[in-house]
């Protein structure tokens, strides 16, 4: 009998399950260190391949780097946890909430396998509750009220999971009431967020991002789970320091849809790099919309702040050498192009928390993935950088924080 037991507790385990192993997360780390270090010299040793000229090095190479993109490809798989994880409380904590607000919700999950590196699901848990809140809170009408326009009593919130590419979109929608322009403009307007002349120049889409300002709320009354104002910003905000954006799509009377779009890893990330000062600096392509040249002579200053005017818009300017604390850079930098009398600047467009600068550079030389290296100690302290990173010439560059520069402009 005893045999007999063994053999069926044996045969009920999966093949997949015996399969498996568990490797603590310290592991997982330092495996992902190692793998930068090994990516940060692929690109070093791509670099003395070309300068050499050598074919057989070229090709040795070539492969290595190939090798090595796999590796970093499956050491970042490896820290993937499926959002089911956090996503499996989220139905009764939205039934709970609805009964206290006497409404009646039913909560759609569909991920679809898809993962997260574990970094950032331990981050983004906090900002999603805000949103399934102010879903059920502000969006959900009352059981009466959706019958009266024709629509069934019980609300539906969905909250599904794609990817694209080397990102993962998070879609959270309901079918309640939608956001209602006109309220937000009024409501922007009296707590001083923006004037009514530049209301005026905005789209509807621009509008309604409004509602992540921070103190923006439309409760009637403050209570534990609405009406401080913190919500949709605080979302926002975390967001965006994890390299994502959060977008709001909404028709009055149908509903609203919230996309998130997050890295899979912080581990490694796309940027542009641009010479400031004689150092090399990294700015997130996730933030970047456009890089221009403009003529020293567009550049108009109001209210002691330089602007210019680009795609029939106020573009505020913000001079990086300034912030880095190089000399001023009114003057040319060295990498303009003097054509007579007028220079030319380079001009990295970000976007960040729903407001648009353009950052004066010295130079723009190229793209390139680099590792993040978080700061620490006195590095910390270094405004409008969020880590630094290791370049193929045994450098350190950091890693320009586009939130905090624009939050603080």
């Amino acid at each position: 009998n005893a045999e007999k037991q063994a053999e069926e507790i044996f045969s009920s385990i999966s093949s997949s399950e015996a399969q498996t192993v568990r490797v603590p997360l310290a592991d997982l780390d330092s495996l992902a260190n190692m793998v930068g270090e090994l990516v940060i010299n692929r690109i070093r040793l791509v670099q003395i391949a070309q300068a050499i000229e050598n074919n057989s090095l070229a090709e040795t190479v070539a492969q290595m780097s190939r090798l090595i993109s796999q590796l970093q490809d499956h050491s970042m798989e490896m820290r993937l946890v499926p959002l089911d994880y956090i996503f499996a409380p989220y139905p009764r904590m939205v039934r709970d909430m609805a009964v206290g607000y006497n409404k009646e919700v039913d909560l759609l999950i569909n991920v679809s396998g898809i993962g997260l590196d574990r970094s950032i699901q331990d981050e983004i848990n906090e900002p999603l509750l805000h949103l399934l809140k102010n879903a059920v809170i502000h969006g959900i009408e009352e059981p009466g009220d959706r019958k009266r326009q024709k629509k069934p009593a019980r609300g539906k919130i969905k909250l599904l999971a794609r990817r694209e590419r080397d990102f993962v979109v998070i879609e959270l929608s309901d079918d309640g009431k939608g956001i209602d322009i006109e309220e937000v403009k009024e409501v922007s307007v009296r707590r001083g967020f923006i004037s009514k002349e530049e209301l005026s120049a905005l789209s509807p889409r621009e509008v309604i991002m409004l509602t992540t300002y921070p103190g923006y709320s439309r409760a009637k009354k403050v209570t534990e789970a609405a009406g401080r104002g913190v919500g949709l910003n605080a979302a926002k905000v975390k967001v965006e320091s994890l390299g994502g954006s959060l977008k709001i799509d909404s028709k009055l009377g149908e509903g609203t849809i919230l996309s998130i779009k997050l890295p899979m890893t912080t581990a490694v990330l796309p940027t542009m790099l641009v010479g400031i000062g004689g150092e090399t600096y990294c700015i997130p392509l996730s933030s970047i919309i456009e890089t221009i040249k403009v003529s020293a002579g567009d550049i108009k200053t109001i209210e002691q702040h330089q602007v210019i005017s680009h795609r029939d818009t106020v573009l505020p300017l913000i001079r990086l050498r300034e912030r880095f604390g190089f000399a001023s850079s009114r003057t040319s930098p060295p990498s303009s192009r003097v054509e007579g009398r007028i220079s030319t600047l380079s001009l990295v467009v970000v976007e960040a928390g729903g407001r648009k600068a353009g950052l004066v550079v010295d130079s723009l030389l190229g793209q390139q993935e680099v590792v993040i290296k978080p700061l620490s100690g006195i590095l910390r302290e270094i405004e409008a950088a969020s880590g630094a990173t290791i370049l193929a010439t045994g450098k350190v560059a950091l890693i320009v924080d586009v939130t905090s520069l624009l939050s603080k402009r």
